[in-house]
Formats: C-alpha cells, sequence, structure tokens
C-alpha cells in the first residue's frame, strides 16, 4: 500500500489500501455516494446555534482610543467593526433563546400542564 505526503503539513496519508472493493467504484459513483453521505450533515439544522462572542479591540480596552501601538483613527475603525460583530452576535444570542423557548413549549406540551400529577 502506497503513502500520501501531504506538501503543505508535511503528514502521511494512508489511502484506501490496493485491491479494496472502493478501487473497484467509478470516480462519478464514488462522488455521488460521497455527496449522499455528506447530505444530511449539510442540510440538517444544528439543534443550538453555537454564537462565538467577539473579542473587544485591545487599543480600546482601558477605556480610551488612544494606543501606542495604532493611531486613535484606525482604534476607532477596529471599535465600530466590533459593535458590528457585537450586533450579530446579539442577533446568534437571540435564535438561540429562541430555539431554547421552542424546546421548552414543545417539552411543556408533552408533560401537560400538571407535571406533579404524572403517574410513575
Amino acid at each position: 500500500m502506497a503513502a500520501f505526503t501531504g506538501e503543505a503539513a508535511g503528514q502521511t496519508i494512508l489511502p484506501v489500501p490496493d485491491g479494496h472493493w472502493w478501487h473497484k467504484v467509478p470516480t462519478m459513483r464514488r462522488l455521488l455516494i460521497c455527496a449522499i453521505a455528506m447530505t444530511p450533515l449539510l442540510v440538517a439544522k444544528p439543534a443550538i446555534a453555537f454564537c462565538s462572542k467577539p473579542i473587544a479591540p485591545y487599543c480600546a480596552s482601558d477605556g480610551d482610543l488612544t494606543d501606542s501601538v495604532i493611531s486613535r483613527a484606525e482604534c476607532r475603525e477596529e471599535v465600530e467593526d466590533h459593535l458590528d460583530a457585537l450586533a450579530t452576535y446579539k442577533t446568534c444570542l437571540g435564535e438561540v433563546i429562541r430555539q431554547i423557548d421552542e424546546e421548552v413549549r414543545k417539552f411543556r406540551k408533552l408533560v401537560g400542564p400538571n407535571p406533579e400529577g404524572l403517574q410513575s
């Protein structure tokens, strides 16, 4: 079995062994099989969205727009970009809260109005 060497990473990648059934499958059919296998991953809606909190610009971390490395104008631009990122983050969190509320309603409906009166 021959091994391939990744040029960029310098890692060895082991292919499917020679004589394996995968080598007998035509290339277009291989692509179709891979596309079908990947479809659920691409189409499925994540249960809960992942929201990444943006990192505040270092130049304004002390509450001032001055920094010894970048100019006040550059720092102001970074802060404006950060405000846009915060707005996106807030929207994402709102979507997560909406998804959680929807899930809570679904499970409350499942247990009914009197969860203490459930029979074991």
